[in-house]
């Protein structure tokens, strides 16, 4: 992965005080959560592999796999699987929609061949127990049992999941206690729905590793968003020209706006504004928010990712069925993709919209282990920047007790 194009000149100062922030935050003694995982000894990453494996290995046989969480308990897994193009070899659950989920849950064919996986980083998720209470109803009343099917993945602390799966003996992957979990990606959380996927887990922990080699990316990526911010640009947008990435951009919207869209820093102060990420994929949305972006107000940066896979990929066109278009003749798909990506960013250029493009060579399981870190990395540095507690949430546990609060009143 490298960055290829930037279209302002980077701030010195910002560089040589997030060079700092580099040090300091992944070389020290007290490493963020993310990379302790990372930075396991052998012999204990040896230890947590093999029992994912283990677990997998007493469910592999199964027909399908459904997993069940919400935020960073999902989107980690769910980006893997649109990344390898595994969606139909492992499905999500995640919201409440109540015609969604029967809908969904209708379409089973045969239990007896699934397998549950039920994520929960405190193990008192709302959505997530919610479902899998209906779940359980509704197999009870197709006389199914539920407990021998399933594996529970949360805390080793007592949670009323914990408890739950502790008590019918059902199999749990423990969550580290100090991992957030929209940092959790390259936990049990990612990497065992991932082995039901066919990815390679070993490679993925390969490349995520190599991120910290990405030093003078990160500083480079990190300066120049903090130099849209004192230009006030207060949207980032994602635009990702590569449908593999599609849920990347989920993925980093929540990664993005949880770590740094907070009210006090560390000192109890107000803390620096954070721009609101915006994730696009390209070209679809040159054809629905670019007009917006090319001539409304003045207050985007744009990140764009570029896939050599994505624009290298598949055979030439060998005749047109229209004379207007001939000139595609000997072009590949992908060459449609790559002049679209130069036009959007050229244009935005010369409008004043400024960038900034990551190119990525592949997307295998060492280029996404890479990419996922580089991403918490740059995060986890911007919210050093900021000085704000980058892996709290307290503005999401403030709704989440109303939601509590008005589900037990009589009013609802």
């Amino acid at each position: 992965m490298k960055i290829s194009k930037t279209t302002l000149p980077t701030n010195t100062d910002l560089q040589s005080e997030f060079q700092n922030i580099f040090e300091n935050l992944f070389f020290k003694n007290s490493v963020p959560a993310f990379i302790k995982v990372l930075q396991l000894e052998a012999s204990k990453a040896d230890d947590i592999y093999a029992d994912l494996h283990k677990i997998h290995s007493q469910f592999k046989t199964a027909k399908e796999v459904f997993v069940f969480g919400v935020g960073g308990s999902s989107l980690g897994g769910l980006t893997l699987a649109d990344v390898f193009r595994a969606s139909h070899k492992v499905r999500f659950f995640e919201n409440v929609d109540a015609f969604d989920f029967f809908s969904n849950l209708y379409e089973i064919k045969n239990f007896e061949e699934c397998h549950f996986i039920i994520i929960s980083k405190s193990g008192s998720t709302l959505e997530t127990l919610a479902q899998m209470n209906f779940l359980i109803q509704y197999l009870q009343s197709k006389k199914i049992s539920f407990h021998d099917k399933c594996v529970v993945i949360t805390e080793e602390k007592p949670s009323p999941l914990l408890d739950w799966a502790q008590s019918q003996r059902v199999p749990v992957l423990a969550i580290p206690l100090d991992l957030g979990g929209r940092f959790s990606v390259l936990s049990s959380v990612g990497l065992y729905p991932a082995l039901f996927m066919g990815i390679d887990i070993y490679k993925l922990r390969e490349g995520a590793c190599a991120a910290l080699n990405l030093k003078a990316e990160a500083i480079e990526f990190c300066s120049q968003i903090a130099s849209s911010l004192q230009r006030k640009e207060m949207i980032t947008v994602f635009w990702s020209y590569s449908e593999a990435l599609k849920k990347f951009g989920l993925w980093i919207q929540q990664l993005w706006s949880e770590s740094l869209g907070k009210e006090k820093n560390l000192a109890g102060q107000k803390a620096p504004y954070a721009s609101t990420p915006l994730p696009l994929t390209g070209t679809n949305d040159q054809h629905s928010v670019l007009q917006q972006i090319m001539e409304g107000q003045r207050d985007k940066f744009i990140v764009f990712l570029r896939s050599h896979k994505a624009e290298n990929f598949g055979d030439s066109l060998k005749n047109s069925q229209f004379v207007h278009q001939n000139f595609l003749v000997q072009k590949k798909l992908g060459d449609i993709l790559k002049a679209q990506y130069v036009g959007t960013q050229t244009a935005l250029a010369e409008k004043g919209v400024p960038s900034l493009t990551l190119e990525l060579t592949d997307l295998d399981e060492k280029n996404v282990g890479q990419l996922l870190v580089f991403f918490q990395m740059c995060v986890a540095m911007l919210g050093k920047y900021h000085n704000i507690n980058t892996y709290d949430q307290p503005g999401v546990e403030f709704s989440k007790k109303i939601a509590v609060d008005q589900l037990k009143s009589e009013s609802i």
